[in-house]
């Protein structure tokens, strides 16, 4: 078994700053323990900095759908259950940069009760920074992720994808913008390298952290390619240059460097 806790070497940390990127936790929905692989990760890798691609929190009392009583929470539930993973964080990685980016379920739907109940829309206490605790807790909040004009994260809810097809809508984002693209949204897997005009470009379509089986609104097709998936982002502290090593995930074990590791 590779040793995951021998540190990357002075030569690669001097070059390189290390990101761990994830997405759609879906907190407090979660896969508690593909969470806990993720936290461990973190405290094996050491990044420099983390990036959430979006849904870290449901917003289930914020959706205007038909919702089973089981799966109601509330607001203030869901936020808590957010501060104590953003305090954990805090507490053990004090150093380590924390991007929160724009998604559909808490933002947005933030956004369209604000617009329904419109003396809401100018409170300050009502901000998506203010409600996450932002500046406790060290989050920048971006719409996205851009990286030298060479790479986008973006939570992707400007598209609908089709499950059967996890890595269309980061296809359509690359031929948009031209960029490498990091895109969640979609709760599936596909990693792709693309070569145009000599230049080697990222597609990646990256999973959930959700359980499927607390996801009870989610008919059964889109489970087809319902996978959990983050992504190790080596960027070049001198020019453009950058690698990505994917992180596949399973139950209580996880698929890095080559090796199926066991926590």
């Amino acid at each position: 078994m590779i040793d995951l806790r021998m540190p990357i070497v002075e030569d690669a940390r001097r070059k390189y700053e290390v990101a761990i990127v994830y997405g759609d936790m879906h907190i407090p929905y979660e896969n508690v323990e593909c969470r806990n692989i993720l936290l461990k990760l973190i405290d094996i890798i050491q990044p420099d900095m983390l990036i959430s691609g979006g849904d870290d929190i449901d917003g289930e009392s914020l959706s205007k759908f038909e919702k089973y009583p089981e799966q109601i929470s509330t607001l203030q539930y869901e936020l808590d259950e957010f501060y104590s993973y953003s305090d954990y964080l805090c507490c053990n990685f004090p150093t380590m940069r924390k991007i929160f980016l724009h998604d559909n379920h808490f933002y947005k739907r933030l956004e369209s009760q604000k617009k329904i109940a419109h003396w809401l829309y100018t409170m300050r206490m009502f901000s998506l920074e203010s409600l996450i605790k932002a500046d406790e807790y060290n989050w920048e909040v971006n719409n996205e992720f851009n990286w030298k004009n060479v790479l986008l994260i973006t939570h992707g809810d400007d598209e609908k994808g089709n499950p059967l097809l996890p890595s269309n809508c980061a296809r359509n984002n690359f031929k948009q913008y031209g960029y490498s693209i990091i895109r969640f949204h979609s709760h599936g897997t596909g990693i792709e390298l693309h070569n145009h005009l000599n230049k080697t470009s990222l597609i990646a379509q990256l999973g959930t952290f959700q359980d499927k089986n607390k996801a009870k609104y989610i008919k059964s097709k889109q489970r087809v390619n319902w996978t959990t998936s983050a992504g190790v982002l080596y960027l070049s502290r001198e020019d453009d240059s950058f690698f990505f090593e994917p992180l596949l995930f399973f139950d209580d074990a996880i698929i890095c460097r080559g090796s199926y590791i066991h926590f």
